[in-house]
């Protein structure tokens, strides 16, 4: 009897820009950076619940794992984006995983702190197929693909963690 494949949605989300990332069975299957160009709105937010519903109908995950808010780094808007998370994990019968960015950290780089371009690049580490985004984070003043490399650890953490 064949088992069913442990399929991940991982998310970190933002209001400018949320990454989504697949990962089954290891494999990493899907990776996008979303953008939400100029001020936050309501409409900005059905747009990121379509994109949410959309990856859940095509991949059908099993978990939903996420990063966390910061508590000092968020927003009205944000929470708003992520009960709306929650809600589309509940409505498709997804369950969750909520992990902070320390927690991350503490996975990849155990009993040391590391910056957001060490974690990008551990992760490359174990996904060489991300190697072109890296190249090009490396190259940006300002952090994008970074959200992806999270997104990533944050589903390849719920991987681990289950399949302990």
């Amino acid at each position: 009897m064949k088992t069913k494949s442990l399929t991940i949605l991982g998310i970190n989300p933002g209001t400018r820009y949320f990454a989504l990332v697949v990962l089954r069975d290891g494999n990493l299957m899907d990776w996008r950076i979303k953008a939400f160009n100029g001020k936050w709105s309501e409409e900005k937010l059905r747009k990121a619940r379509a994109i949410i519903s959309n990856f859940i109908k095509i991949y059908q995950p099993n978990i939903l794992a996420f990063k966390s808010l910061h508590p000092s780094r968020n927003s009205n808007n944000l929470k708003k984006l992520e009960r709306k998370i929650f809600e589309i994990g509940k409505e498709n019968q997804v369950k969750f995983r909520q992990y902070s960015i320390q927690e991350i950290e503490s996975f990849l780089s155990p009993g040391r702190r590391i910056n957001k371009r060490t974690l990008s690049e551990m992760i490359v580490s174990q996904y060489p197929i991300l190697q072109p985004e890296l190249h090009l984070e490396q190259r940006n003043k300002s952090s994008y693909y970074v959200r992806m490399f999270v997104a990533v650890a944050v589903a390849t953490l719920a991987q681990v963690q289950i399949s302990r």
